[in-house]
């Protein structure tokens, strides 16, 4: 919990959110132990300041006037972007395995590894400029002046205008 949030605080949340009726609510503090400050390295030691206390953990615990289950997740989840979540908790999978692997003193190679996606697709896109099979073009419009620019870097003597004063 914030710091800041009191016992009628949780009280009105949970009546708010949630419908539900609370009878008491204990709250209490858990001290942090005080830390060492390191200031960084200065020369070849390492510099330590002084000590410092982090801010406590607060906790609470509601006595509830009847059970509570949490709701079923809503079946279509796009107002809360759910396929963003999906993709993320995949990520979060894949990432859990591969530190199991490590955890076993298994670190594949990297020829082991399987592509990411968006390389793989970013080297076709710039593999296509490079061999000219494909554009480049950002959709904007450029000024008349740029044109002689455009024509140095495409190999072409530049074109000078004078303009009076």
């Amino acid at each position: 919990m914030p710091l800041h949030f009191n016992k009628l605080d949780l009280r009105d949340y949970l009546y708010h959110l949630y419908g539900v009726e609370v009878l008491k609510v204990r709250s209490w503090l858990i001290q942090q132990p005080p830390r060492r400050v390191y200031l960084g390295p200065m020369g070849s030691q390492r510099s330590y300041g002084g000590t410092t206390r982090p801010p406590p953990e607060k906790r609470m615990i509601v006595e509830l006037v009847k059970p509570f289950t949490f709701p079923a997740p809503p079946e279509d989840r796009t107002p809360w972007d759910g396929l963003m979540h999906d993709r993320l908790q995949k990520e979060v999978k894949k990432n859990r395995a591969r530190r199991e692997e490590q955890a076993e003193n298994h670190f594949p190679l990297p020829d082991e590894l399987a592509p990411d996606t968006a390389r793989v697709m970013l080297a076709k896109e710039a593999r296509k400029l490079v061999l000219g099979e494909k554009k480049w073009n950002n959709g904007v419009e450029l000024d008349e002046k740029w044109e002689s620019v455009r024509g140095q870097a495409q190999g072409k003597p530049p074109t000078t205008t004078v303009s009076p004063l």
